[in-house]
């Protein structure tokens, strides 16, 4: 089944502003992309506690599962910004909520 297609008419100035508003929002994203591929962020155990409000057993309980990937030098943990992130994506769950009525 064919979709139904809607034109709009925008003025010029109006068209103008939103493309530079949109090339503005694409460089601000490049420079935070950048940013975080440039110098990546390694936690401790201490940090990542910290930052997930958690307690040390449930981080090693993680680790030992093999849900949070790590870095250890010595007897020390590291954990990557980046590892730290997908851990939390994987244990993303979208709100289930109805729509407002």
């Amino acid at each position: 089944m064919a979709e139904k297609k809607e034109m709009v008419l925008v003025e010029r100035q109006m068209w103008e502003t939103l493309v530079s508003k949109v090339r503005e929002l694409t460089h601000q994203l490049s420079n935070l992309q950048e940013k975080l591929t440039v110098s990546p962020q390694y936690y401790s155990n201490k940090e990542l506690r910290e930052l997930l409000n958690v307690e040390e057993k449930l981080i090693r309980k993680y680790r030992e599962q093999g849900l949070l990937s790590y870095s250890k030098v010595g007897d020390k943990y590291w954990y990557s910004q980046h590892d730290v992130i997908e851990f939390l994506n994987k244990n993303r769950f979208d709100a289930f909520a109805t729509e407002n009525v």
